[in-house]
């Protein structure tokens, strides 16, 4: 079930897309709902420096969109692995290339781990850097120990650790950056949340962030997150990357339900539900609750009942609302 996209013919505004979740009470975190219409934009288009701190000056002709996908690259995730790069991310591709209201847009991707890890024996990566490489098309996974190095690489035309579009080479090059190895750290867990500010605020990839560009992050996980940062913390600091404009920020999560309906894990007895794309979807109300966070501008997507691909097509219409609102 997609939520809460269903409930834009009864907002009032544009703004309003996730009107029906916006006054949901969480533990650790207050929805925060106050909203401007009308916005005041920098025109200058990058930050070559680093994540800027946004300044709105002006209003722009056109709407950027910088898009980082945050994915769970763990064993249990690998039953998804394939539909991601074969089916899920070229079509997105294509319909955001082909999406004629849309200007230039970037697009990255990074895991849900955060720092240096140990991926073999001596061998660390870090993995607060966007990913790069891909996994080979025709190469099995090994959940066990699930300790794989990506070996393809994806050779961005943009020359920058992100994709850049609308490009003739963005569904090839999505289709490679999708297809990720299986990795995972499992004493760190899955601070899948905490991984995509980590990467959005490294050094090694200033530059991404425009500060005239609305920030998208999708989280796609089939886990809860785990992440030491309270949710209202990480909130705040996702929205400090954009000057605190809440208009300037989107979240969509794609996980599991928010209560689950059968036991998934039989090692840690989570509950969640079976999807029959991606296997085993643990319930994920941290995640759910950290979207609906952002008032209007969070979308969670339930993959036992949403596929990825479909997911993320309607969240295509999402940021063209996001747009609208903030070209006024």
């Amino acid at each position: 079930m997609i939520r809460p996209l269903a409930a834009l013919a009864l907002c009032p505004s544009l703004l309003a897309w996730g009107c029906a979740d916006r006054n949901r009470a969480f533990s650790d975190l207050d929805a925060r709902t106050d909203s401007t219409d009308g916005c005041d934009v920098d025109d200058a288009e990058t930050g070559e420096d680093g994540p800027v701190d946004a300044t709105h000056d002006g209003p722009p002709d056109t709407c950027h969109i910088d898009i980082l996908f945050v994915i769970d690259t763990s064993g249990s995730m690998m039953d998804a692995a394939d539909h991601l790069a074969t089916v899920a991310f070229p079509d997105f591709a294509q319909q955001l290339g082909d999406h004629p209201d849309l200007a230039i847009f970037r697009v990255a991707v990074t895991n849900h781990l955060y720092g240096e890890n140990e991926v073999t024996d001596g061998v660390f990566v870090q993995d607060s850097l966007f990913l790069t490489m891909g996994w080979p098309p025709d190469q099995p996974h090994e959940f066990l120990p699930c300790r794989e190095l990506p070996s393809v690489e994806c050779e961005f035309a943009s020359g920058q650790s992100w994709m850049v579009g609308p490009s003739a080479t963005l569904v090839e090059e999505f289709g490679c950056v999708g297809s990720v190895a299986c990795h995972q750290n499992v004493t760190l867990g899955e601070p899948t949340l905490q991984a995509g500010l980590e990467a959005l605020m490294f050094p090694g990839n200033a530059g991404f962030l425009r500060d005239d560009a609305l920030l998208a992050v999708v989280f796609i996980t089939d886990e809860d997150d785990q992440s030491s940062m309270a949710l209202a913390d990480l909130h705040d600091d996702l929205l400090d990357l954009k000057g605190g404009d809440e208009r300037y920020v989107v979240v969509l999560t794609l996980g599991g339900p928010r209560e689950g309906t059968m036991e998934v894990n039989p090692l840690t007895h989570a509950m969640g539900c079976m999807s029959t794309l991606y296997g085993a979807i643990e319930q994920t109300p941290r995640l759910m609750d950290f979207a609906f966070a952002f008032a209007g501008r969070g979308l969670h997507y339930d993959l036992c009942e949403d596929d990825i691909s479909t997911a993320l097509t309607s969240a295509i219409d999402a940021l063209e609302i996001s747009c609208h609102d903030i070209l006024i």
